[in-house]
């Protein structure tokens, strides 16, 4: 394949000086940008990189991604030149290029092609929006990222969190990217992010335009533009779907003289819509558990009642070499608990886990998975009760149909 096999091997045995943990740095004159392929040592994608561990080096793994930029500075390197470093600038136009593709593929009719040249002389034509959050917005999103960004670097205006919008970008795609933006109204007036986080969730959007949606600190958004513009306002009530905090709220808002401006979206109003759509589904959601439950209960006594009916001779025996009636007992119950044990074995790992992939499929509201604790231990306690005390019941009307001797000959026989 006209493979320089003298390269090739010098290029495995230089990975630690080339790649490997501190001497990936700028500091090291044979520094490949690594972070411009990957964000960390530990940030994978496994259908874009591919991974060797060449057996000459047990300490660690090095990775290629089949870019024309990273095999020619591989096959250029020496151990004394410096490879080309792409400026800042060029590293910014290969990113929009990038994310301007997709998008393009994603959600528009014609190929990025054809408008890549309006794009690349009046950006101000394809805007988007520079989106600020205050510190508590920053914890309770950032709780949420796959990837967490450091908040020091977040509030200073060093770091974003990116909107992916719907485009097929892994994380490490993104992550570690800078990207720049301009003021609408002054295109000299710029401010450039590295983008240490990516987000699905759209609260955090105003215009959605081409380019992405960038979301930093309040502070940076009022420091970078003149007048930014208050879009929306997050109220978190201390007490959850708090009706009377949310009726004094709304009193204020339809008191301004702006009133007729303001939208709002209300979590109580959501609930209630729900509510109201799901009709008596409730009602006959309970209907279905309490009929496939009477038809469990109704099962599991058939079952346990033959089970003790087949077993007689047998427990009569038992009892007649000295099996106390406590012990009889005792062993039908411990009988029961195995059974119950084991359906709610099934019920909380296969079952809890086919329960929640159905939830997650209808999840439109985004709403929590969570599980009725309550309603949970009643039907454990339930079962468990049905399950001791029916082999109980059983064996004591089935005692009553002779003495030892009668109920052994009467099962033999």
């Amino acid at each position: 394949m006209g493979i320089d096999k003298d390269k090739f091997v010098k290029g495995l045995f230089s990975y630690e000086t080339l790649w490997h943990k501190e001497n990936a740095n700028p500091g090291n004159p044979e520094y490949i940008l690594t972070r411009e392929y990957m964000a960390d040592d530990n940030n994978c994608d496994w259908t874009r990189y591919t991974y060797i561990r060449p057996s000459q080096m047990g300490s660690g793994y090095s990775s290629f991604e089949p870019m024309q930029d990273l095999v020619d500075a591989y096959w250029s390197i020496d151990g004394k030149t410096l490879p080309e470093i792409p400026s800042e600038e060029t590293r910014r136009a290969r990113f929009a290029d990038m994310w301007m593709n997709e998008f393009y593929a994603k959600w528009m009719n014609i190929p990025y092609s054809k408008e890549k040249e309006e794009y690349q002389k009046h950006p101000e034509n394809f805007g988007t929006s520079l989106i600020g959050i205050d510190e508590k917005e920053f914890d309770s999103l950032n709780n949420s990222l796959e990837h967490p960004v450091k908040k020091e670097d977040f509030l200073s205006g060093k770091a974003c969190i990116i909107y992916r919008n719907g485009l097929d970008f892994a994380d490490a795609d993104i992550i570690g990217k800078n990207v720049t933006c301009a003021l609408y109204e002054d295109q000299q007036t710029t401010k450039t992010f590295s983008i240490e986080g990516v987000t699905d969730e759209n609260y955090y959007t105003a215009l959605l335009g081409y380019p992405p949606t960038i979301i930093t600190s309040d502070q940076v958004v009022q420091t970078f533009a003149n007048n930014p513009i208050t879009l929306k306002t997050s109220i978190k009530y201390q007490k959850e779907y708090d009706r009377e905090t949310e009726n004094e709220i709304v009193a204020l808002i339809e008191k301004n003289k702006n009133a007729k401006d303001f939208s709002w979206e209300s979590k109580i109003e959501e609930a209630d819509e729900i509510e109201k759509a799901q009709g008596n589904m409730p009602q006959v959601g309970i209907g279905i558990v309490l009929i496939l439950a009477f038809i469990g209960i109704m099962n599991y006594m058939n079952t346990f009642v033959v089970n003790v009916q087949n077993r007689m001779a047998e427990l009569s025996i038992m009892e007649s070499i000295g099996m106390t009636r406590k012990q009889l007992l005792g062993m039908l119950v411990r009988e029961g608990m195995l059974y119950a044990g084991g359906v709610w074995l099934v019920t909380l790992t296969a079952g809890m886990g086919v329960t929640y992939l159905l939830y997650e499929s209808m999840n439109y509201h985004n709403i929590a998975f969570a599980v009725p604790i309550l309603p949970l231990l009643f039907a454990v306690g339930i079962s468990v009760l049905v399950c001791t005390m029916v082999p109980v019941l059983t064996w004591l009307v089935l005692e009553k149909n002779g003495t030892v001797v009668e109920r052994i000959k009467g099962v033999v026989s």
